[in-house]
């Protein structure tokens, strides 16, 4: 699962639902609690994991699509 989100994201959908996506996504996998960075940038990927977990807070993005996040959704598929 790869979730990127805003950290300035007020809208309907708020920065704080899709960390509770994260949590829900971790736990479903089986990750553990650590994580490390592993393409850079505000991404960070969960060790334990079933099937992987990545998740990218981006700081400064509202409820609008993170540049980056077609190149880091492909960085995680292609080194599967």
């Amino acid at each position: 699962m790869f979730i990127s989100h805003g950290m300035a994201d007020t809208s309907e959908v708020p920065f704080e639902g899709g960390d509770f996506a994260r949590i829900c996504w971790a736990e479903q996998n089986g990750c553990g609690n650590s994580s490390y960075s592993n393409i850079g940038g505000p991404c960070v990927a969960y060790k334990g994991c079933e099937k992987p977990v990545q998740w990218c807070a981006v700081p400064d993005l509202g409820h609008a699509p993170w540049n980056e996040s077609i190149g880091a959704a492909w960085a995680m598929f292609n080194g599967l």
